[in-house]
């Protein structure tokens, strides 16, 4: 399955919500699915932190690229491997979340 994450499911991601259903849960962890973000993802985090509704540590882009990193290693590790030794034979390949 594919499955498309909005903003606010993104972040109950990250910060361990209790207000992630265990359905939405359990796709998420689902390692048979390929999990995606939109461009107007970026673009609703971007004017929820430029309004001050989104305190983060440090820079949009700095917050987004290591979130999706650890996510990605708590999603799998076996994944990631076999996609980087198909990465350096197509390093265009695209990578989901």
């Amino acid at each position: 399955m594919r499955c498309l994450l909005d903003p606010c499911t993104f972040l109950w991601i990250v910060a361990g919500a209790k207000d992630l259903s265990p359905a939405a849960s359990q796709i998420f962890a689902n390692l048979a699915n390929e999990v995606f973000l939109s461009a107007v993802f970026f673009w609703e985090l971007s004017v929820k932190q430029a309004l001050g509704k989104l305190p983060l540590p440090g820079t949009l882009d700095c917050f987004l690229v290591e979130e999706r990193e650890q996510q990605w290693d708590r999603r799998a590790p076996a994944e990631r491997a076999s996609r980087s030794s198909s990465a350096q034979t197509s390093p265009a390949a695209p990578r989901p979340v």
